[in-house]
């Protein structure tokens, strides 16, 4: 006969301890996810594509769904308002807008021409007239001219710059320094020495006249709409 091992009680301690530290253990392992179960046979190809992960739908038997871009949405472009054009209506009682066609704008633009002219000056001990520089045909008018005369640092004595347009203008200028002058409407220059006897004066001048040589319409092509409102 085999002989029973009777315990004590220290080593029934030790065992249960074991035991919950066990049960501990079992119960604080994290479990396993569990998988998605299988679509059976019987299932129709659209419920076995709802059930996959991914949701994607099947080309053959699912409708098609278009799909939003992953990048940026493109916003459709305004375009501006068309320039209004004035039109009648058919009893020609009232005027109203027309923005369907604009309306050629009818303004008047002229080409300007740049003209300059240059030289050199003298004036001499028994000269006590003014001396013509520069002058413009009456018939011609300048829309701006600047006028610049230049003493020389050489000259006796200074000198007065006369020039005339709309109105009277005087310069006086002295020896080494330069004048300037601009005005709309310059028909001539005249020079002369302050002094009665200055000696000589010698120096530079400069004139830069721009003017309006002919005028052309921007706008010629007018639709009979127009002629009859006319």
């Amino acid at each position: 006969m085999k002989r029973r091992i009777y315990k004590s009680g220290k080593a029934r301690l030790y065992a249960i301890l074991l035991r919950s530290l066990l049960c501990l253990a079992k119960a604080a392992k994290p479990t396993k996810a569990s998988k998605p179960t299988k679509a059976s046979k019987t299932t129709s190809r659209r419920q076995r594509c709802r059930i996959r992960r991914k949701r994607r739908l099947c080309r053959k038997c699912c409708p098609s769904r278009k799909r939003p871009s992953r990048g940026k949405i493109r916003r459709a472009r305004k375009l501006p308002p068309p320039f209004p054009q004035l039109w009648r209506s058919t009893d020609n009682s009232t005027v109203l807008w027309d923005p369907a066609a604009p309306r050629p704008p009818v303004e008047k633009a002229a080409q300007l021409t740049e003209k300059e002219c240059c030289g050199n000056f003298l004036v001499q001990e028994n000269q006590t007239s003014p001396q013509q520089l520069w002058t413009m045909s009456p018939g011609i008018q300048a829309e701006l001219t600047q006028v610049s005369i230049f003493n020389d640092a050489s000259s006796s004595g200074s000198l007065e710059a006369i020039i005339a347009g709309d109105g009277s203008f005087v310069l006086r200028i002295d020896p080494g320094t330069t004048g300037t002058f601009t005005d709309r409407n310059i028909r001539s220059i005249h020079i002369a020495p302050t002094e009665n006897k200055a000696g000589v004066i010698e120096g530079k001048y400069c004139v830069t006249a721009f003017f309006r040589l002919g005028e052309r319409n921007l706008g010629q092509r007018v639709s009979d709409r127009d002629a009859e409102l006319a």
